[in-house]
């Protein structure tokens, strides 16, 4: 566990963090991994800054067995993960695995959260409409 010490140049929060299970949430999960890095990608080209932990975390939800599951296809498995992602960012409120007092949507301004909402869902309705179109979505 990892606590903050509050120093007098911060707001005097303080929070725990399991760290454990931060760096354990994608072992054994190369497909998961697969996509988690396409994602990281795919906001780095787009110029948007989103936490690493918040896209391990829904990643890893949108590709769990109670939402979409994993595929062998990595295609099939992206274009779930931008579906499930744009239904949680439209939520209040994503808990941390790591730490389930800790907002993870509190990291994104809302701005930033209409931006990548919006942008997930043109480029879900270009890739219906042109399948060859997530290539230049997500690669450079």
């Amino acid at each position: 566990m990892y606590s903050r010490p509050n120093f007098f140049w911060q707001s005097g929060k303080r929070f725990k963090t399991d760290i454990g299970i931060q760096k354990n949430i994608l072992v054994n999960k190369p497909k998961v991994r697969e996509v988690v890095k396409a994602f990281k990608l795919y906001f780095i080209k787009n110029g948007l800054a989103v936490e690493n932990c918040l896209i391990d975390q829904l990643v890893l939800e949108a590709l769990s067995h109670k939402n979409y599951g994993t595929n062998y296809s990595v295609t099939e498995n992206l274009l779930n993960s931008m579906d499930y992602i744009c239904q949680k960012l439209n939520c209040d409120v994503i808990n941390d695995y790591a730490n389930s007092n800790n907002n993870l949507l509190r990291k994104i301004a809302s701005d930033s959260k209409a931006t990548i909402i919006n942008l997930l869902s043109s480029d879900l309705k270009k890739i219906e409409l042109n399948k060859h179109y997530i290539r230049e979505a997500f690669y450079q």
